[in-house]
């Protein structure tokens, strides 16, 4: 939280290549992350560059955009954003199980 709070203030004074490198690095890394958990079924990712694109939206991206009081973020308000981009993510990306026919529901 305190490294997003730093960035967010100091992002006007960091060169571009550093925030492009940063998000690279950071994107990358979800999207190895992202592949491993679809290859041990703990996630459902066709496409794992894209669900990390989806889960940057719904948690950073969407924190980065809310209104700020002086600058900054309340941090239950951000703690709630995240909290809640990370539950939407999981429902859209969550494996789901093929149902048996001749199992009751």
């Amino acid at each position: 939280m305190a490294l997003t709070r730093l960035l967010m203030v100091e992002a006007a004074n960091l060169p571009d290549s550093f925030l492009e490198s940063l998000d690279n690095a950071t994107e990358e890394g979800i999207i190895r992350r992202f592949t491993e958990f679809g290859q041990k079924g703990l996630l459902d990712v066709p496409d794992p560059k894209m669900a990390a694109k989806h889960f940057a939206a719904l948690t950073s991206l969407l924190a980065f955009n809310q209104p700020r009081k002086i600058g900054t973020l309340e941090e239950e308000q951000t703690k709630r954003i995240i909290t809640e981009g990370v539950r939407v993510f999981l429902c859209a990306y969550a494996p789901h199980t093929v149902q048996n026919e001749n199992q009751p529901s």
